[in-house]
């Protein structure tokens, strides 16, 4: 990735508007990943198995080495910093390997919260 333009990250609750956000981005011409988890949460629900945080870490890693080199802003919803603290606070990954993941896959330092 070039970091002269890394992706911002859009966080906060469910319901708090980033995917609308996203949406009014893209249709003014930013790259924007849309989130991956209600994917993969909602498939996993029903076919009867448990959550897995090790998924959506995949998915979003996926997602971020697919993105363009391109000269219009880059944003992201949640994506894998998102992930990595989720799977920190329930102690898959320390803090050691968050870092690590998080220098393979930087981001901008703005992070945009959404507040309830």
């Amino acid at each position: 990735m070039d970091e002269s333009n890394l992706p911002f990250v859009l966080t906060g609750g469910p319901g708090t508007g980033k995917s609308t956000v996203l949406g009014l981005l893209a249709n003014q011409g930013c790259f924007c990943i849309s989130e991956s988890a209600r994917g993969i949460i909602r498939q996993r629900t029903n076919q009867g198995l448990p959550k897995r945080p090790e998924a959506i870490l995949e998915a979003d890693i996926l997602a971020y080495e697919k993105i363009p080199k391109c000269d219009n802003p880059i944003f992201i919803d949640r994506g894998i910093a998102d992930v990595l603290n989720m799977l920190f606070e329930i102690g898959k990954v320390d803090l050691a390997e968050a870092k690590r993941r998080l220098s393979i896959y930087p981001i901008q330092r703005q992070v945009f919260f959404f507040k309830p």
